[in-house]
């Protein structure tokens, strides 16, 4: 990586350090470039709490700050209903899009199979992770001996 980029003129220092060394450091606003990853609860937050500007180092590490993003992030939080939430959420990827104080390197992709026994999935609005489900015992055996 730092032959390549040396090549296209970018210097680049890279040192090994342990992890927890490494993120103390992040923390601290030491790192210039800091790769990471989120990941999900129901309601998305975790991934959008990165840029609100109230969130400590450990969560915002780019220390982004911007009143718009936090007035969108706390529509989001006090949403009474599920398309305030997604309204909001919608208003604060357009302005990370428009900011871009970090850039996403992987996108998850998820197909959903249900079975007819699993009951209380949704398609997730704006995250990609399970919400609350059940699992019908009865129903599962039932299909499984051909009824």
């Amino acid at each position: 990586m730092k032959r390549n980029l040396e090549a296209v003129g970018v210097r680049i220092d890279i040192r090994m350090t342990l992890f927890q060394d490494a993120i103390k450091e992040v923390i601290a606003g030491q790192y210039q470039a800091f790769y990471s990853s989120q990941g999900g609860d129901p309601t998305g937050w975790i991934a959008l709490r990165i840029l609100y500007g109230k969130s400590p180092p450990s969560s915002n590490p780019s220390r982004f700050a911007l009143p718009e993003y936090d007035a969108a992030a706390e529509r989001f939080m006090r949403a009474g209903t599920e398309p305030e939430r997604v309204a909001a959420a919608r208003t604060m990827s357009e302005i990370a899009n428009n900011y871009a104080p970090f850039i996403p390197l992987v996108a998850r992709l998820d197909n959903y199979f249900v079975q007819p026994w699993i009951s209380g999935f949704s398609p997730p609005t704006i995250q990609t992770h399970w919400k609350y489900m059940d699992l019908d015992a009865a129903r599962q055996s039932a299909k499984r001996r051909g009824n």
